[in-house]
């Protein structure tokens, strides 16, 4: 199988023009050991970053700011009007990452 790479493949169930979906592990295999394979492993140098506070004092302390009527509605799911999932969750990461 493939080395490690900085490349990606994305394959869907959707077939072309109606040709209908073929097993092609084989093929896409050699495609992959071909051209994306990278020779070493990379070396990461992160460190995991961890919060002194425990979640409910992180819930305690967003529900006493200002911001408490905004993250609690996007907390309950209530996404407002005219913004997507997507944006709602990255508001609520935001706010729980502040």
């Amino acid at each position: 199988m493939a080395g490690y790479t900085s490349r990606f493949v994305t394959v869907t169930g959707n077939a072309i023009s109606g040709t209908g979906i073929e097993d092609r592990t084989k093929a896409l295999t050699g495609i992959l050991e071909k051209y994306m394979v990278r020779q070493e492993k990379p070396v990461y140098n992160a460190f995991a970053l961890c919060s002194y506070f425990s979640d409910d004092s992180v819930l305690a302390k967003i529900s006493a700011s200002k911001q408490a009527g905004k993250f609690n509605a996007l907390w309950n799911s209530n996404i407002p009007g005219g913004k997507s999932h997507s944006e709602a969750d990255a508001a609520l990461c935001a706010m729980l990452a502040f």
